[in-house]
């Protein structure tokens, strides 16, 4: 069903990426002032938005990267809005994986042509993820990226090296496909789509209309194989590695004292020792060429 501009509302998070958010509202007008734009100052403001918004809105561009886009989710799921991405993030790895562009005025023709597609939602102990969650490494510096007040790929680069140094793995059982088995890991992590974000690819054969996870097993290993396992995984080549295996499954249970955990690059803490992760529902996104 093609979609009028007078459908259609941008909701920009000025905070997303590097800033640039003014040459996005600008891009906006110069395509059509009359189309709208809500520009968010919190996750608080988000959800008012959100559950208020005028029924005359069809679809909604989220301006942002992994994270903003994960702070939409539960409403989408609840609303039956649409929603088109606009990437503009850190590492926009949801956008790069369905084709989504850093061009106002070709998204706008895209929206306006009206193709959709359903997205695989997870749900992590009743939170969100549409791109990649996990527990190890990967929430270990997902925090310490959220706690730097720059952002960008050199930040997260820069705090991946530190968090070598002082990351210590996660003891756990995992419950997945009627097995169960106990390790020490490095990381796990829960795929819908292939990418972290900027084109690092973690599951190489994830596709997020499959109804299933693709959950990544990488067991704990010495620090001096830390670059031998990150070309490896980077490459594509994890399946030739002893420390690395892959899963495809519709749910998986983490038994583990380790707390912290992701989705979408937001750092979270589980309130017991077990980490539930299934596919939960869809939502409706604007299919692009």
């Amino acid at each position: 069903m093609p979609f009028k501009e007078e459908q259609i509302i941008f909701l920009i998070n000025p905070s997303s990426g590097k800033g640039g958010y003014l040459a996005i509202i600008e891009a906006i007008r110069q395509y059509n002032a009359a189309i709208d734009h809500f520009i968010t100052g919190s996750k608080e403001e988000t959800r008012t938005f959100l559950e208020t918004i005028d029924p005359k809105y069809k679809v909604v561009v989220i301006c942002g990267g992994d994270g903003t886009i994960n702070s939409v989710l539960k409403y989408g799921i609840k609303t039956g809005l649409i929603f088109a991405v606009l990437p503009n993030g850190s590492g926009n790895g949801f956008a790069r994986e369905l084709g989504y562009k850093k061009d106002v005025a070709f998204l706008i023709d895209q929206i306006k042509q009206g193709r959709t597609k359903e997205i695989d939602v997870l749900n992590v102990n009743d939170t969100y993820s549409c791109n990649v969650a996990g527990i190890g490494f990967d929430s270990f510096i997902a925090k310490r990226f959220d706690e730097n007040s720059n952002r960008g790929p050199l930040t997260y680069v820069r705090e991946t090296i530190k968090g070598f140094i002082n990351y210590q793995g996660v003891d756990a059982a995992l419950t997945l496909n009627d097995t169960i088995e106990k390790g020490s890991y490095f990381m796990i992590c829960f795929a819908n789509t292939r990418q972290f974000g900027n084109n690092a690819v973690i599951a190489p054969h994830a596709n997020p209309q499959d109804g299933l996870i693709d959950v990544v097993v990488i067991r704990k290993f010495h620090k001096v194989l830390i670059p031998v396992i990150m070309f490896r995984l980077l490459s594509r080549k994890g399946k030739n590695s002893r420390y690395i295996r892959y899963f495809k499954t519709d749910k998986i249970e983490i038994d583990t004292n380790y707390a912290l955990f992701h989705t979408d690059g937001e750092p979270l803490h589980k309130t017991d020792n077990v980490l539930n992760v299934r596919i939960s529902d869809t939502i409706k996104l604007i299919q692009t060429q």
